[in-house]
């Protein structure tokens, strides 16, 4: 049991002992209970001047024992509303219905499910919030008692179980298995020398050690220079990248075994691709145990350049809300520079693809437009989104501003009930996926090739929108005259 001391409007002193199983509300009703000119239903509880939510069970709200909470005005009368009750049953079919805060277990599952009561009622134990409810408590315990009085929904687990074998715990009679221990070969003596030899008997297990010691510095000394002598291939967009020849070299040789013939289908003048993702076969791919592991090489590589990329967010300097933007703002003008083009590759639910290219001043409803030329029916609402998490992307935003540059995979979301989506004309003109693969690898390095224009010859058609309006000048306005950006 633990305890909690409530300080009540008027000033007065309230101690009480709570399950850690009971919810918070069950606290604020024991002290109204007390006291009759108080209803629970207008009043809030808080701790440190932050409101406790009080549908939380005391065990998991973070708040310690003996604490103190103040009993303040709530700022809206709380309503009850109905709960929607979704029940689990054994064989994972799900139950659904409304329910009143006052309505307890056993009346709910009287309702939704009768033929279980009538079979065992002992045997029947509903699952909550890591609560195991049976027995008599099915007839006590309300969706109110457990934090359920303000609408939402809530999830029962039903199972059948021997109430009794709950409060057993899994214990480990037998004992663990030990690794057994290696057996280390004796190294050979070098000959004419014996245990009883004099030049045996001479030497001292100090004068032994020492040059084994001295190989162990030199060896340690080698190592810190190959750690600091390994140079990093590392690029804006990843955070490090681990090159191994070898690796990469098996993994052409696998993939050359496995090609399938190309299947190319060109649709339009954009060089737009569609094909089905289970085309894209990986299972015949079969690599070794070994080309998973790392190398000494890998390690070396990956924590050099991880103590690299601590010391520069260390060091980083702190940044104004508008120095951010002219940082963001900068990135976006070099890619516009870099990028002439933008792969966009456009999945939907059936696991059909799109792959085509569009310029990277294209807005999302440029991309939209396009996708409409492929459906059955044009005239559908849907929207495109990136994940994880989901993010619908705005249709006024540019590509460059969704960062979909210089390459994105867009997910193609409806609210309507369809499962067949692209015109079978296309359909029936599939490229392979592989292929697919193959073809924007080669685009991708055409793209990478810089543009002959500069950031500062991009036309301002081409920058997107509100991104002039958005840098700062050189000195911000109502900044002090010792203030100096950059310090």
């Amino acid at each position: 049991m633990s305890s909690v001391t409530v300080l009540t409007p008027h000033g007065r002193r309230q101690v009480v002992k709570i399950d850690p199983n009971k919810t918070i509300l069950w606290i604020l009703e024991e002290v109204c209970r007390k006291y009759n000119e108080f209803k629970p239903e207008n009043y809030d509880l808080k701790h440190h001047n932050k409101t406790v939510d009080l549908s939380q069970f005391f065990r998991f709200s973070g708040l310690p024992n003996n604490c103190t909470l103040e009993m303040v005005e709530a700022d809206k009368k709380r309503i009850e509303q109905d709960v929607v009750i979704c029940l689990q049953l054994e064989d994972n079919s799900r139950l659904n219905g409304s329910f009143q805060p006052s309505s307890n277990l056993y009346d709910i599952i009287n309702q939704m499910v009768p033929e279980i009561l009538q079979s065992d009622q002992t045997k029947i134990v509903v699952i909550y919030m890591r609560n195991e409810i049976y027995g008599e408590k099915l007839n006590t315990t309300t969706l109110k008692s457990l934090g359920l009085c303000s609408g939402g929904r809530a999830l029962f687990r039903l199972i059948k179980s021997d109430p009794e074998s709950l409060k057993k715990q899994a214990n480990v009679s037998a004992p663990l298995p030990q690794k057994p221990k290696e057996e280390v070969p004796e190294k050979p003596r070098p000959k004419g020398v014996t245990a009883d030899s004099p030049s045996f008997q001479f030497q001292s297990t100090k004068q032994i050690k020492e040059p084994e010691k001295e190989e162990t510095i030199k060896q340690k000394e080698e190592e810190k220079m190959e750690i600091e002598e390994v140079p990093i291939n590392k690029t804006e967009d990843q955070p490090f990248v681990v090159v191994d020849d070898t690796k990469f070299e098996l993994i052409e040789e696998k993939l050359k075994a496995v090609e399938p013939e190309p299947v190319i289908n060109i649709l339009d003048e954009r060089g737009t691709i569609i094909f089905n993702l289970d085309s894209i076969n990986t299972s015949s791919l079969d690599l070794p145990d070994s080309f998973f592991e790392l190398t000494e090489s890998d390690v070396r590589m990956l924590y050099k350049d991880l103590r690299k990329q601590v010391e520069e967010i260390e060091n980083q300097p702190l940044m104004t809300e508008e120095l951010r933007k002219l940082e963001e703002n900068k990135k976006i003008l070099n890619q516009l520079s870099t990028y002439k083009n933008c792969a966009i590759r456009i999945q939907f639910p059936d696991r059909h693809v799109i792959q085509t290219k569009f310029s990277t001043v294209d807005n999302i409803n440029n991309v939209i437009q396009f996708i409409r030329e492929y459906l059955i029916n044009p005239n559908m609402d849907f929207y495109l989104y990136i994940t994880p998490p989901k993010n619908i992307l705005d249709k006024n935003l540019t590509l460059v501003e969704s960062h979909c540059v210089p390459s994105a995979l867009l997910h193609f979301g409806c609210d309507e009930n369809v499962k067949e989506f692209l015109k079978p004309e296309f359909l029936n003109k599939l490229s392979s996926g592989f292929s697919a693969s193959r073809v924007l690898l080669s685009s991708n390095k055409d793209n990478n090739q810089p543009s002959s224009s500069t950031p500062t010859s991009v036309s301002s058609s081409s920058v997107p929108k509100n991104f002039m309006d958005s840098k700062v000048s050189s000195k911000p306005s109502g900044a002090p005259k010792w203030f100096k950006l950059g310090n």
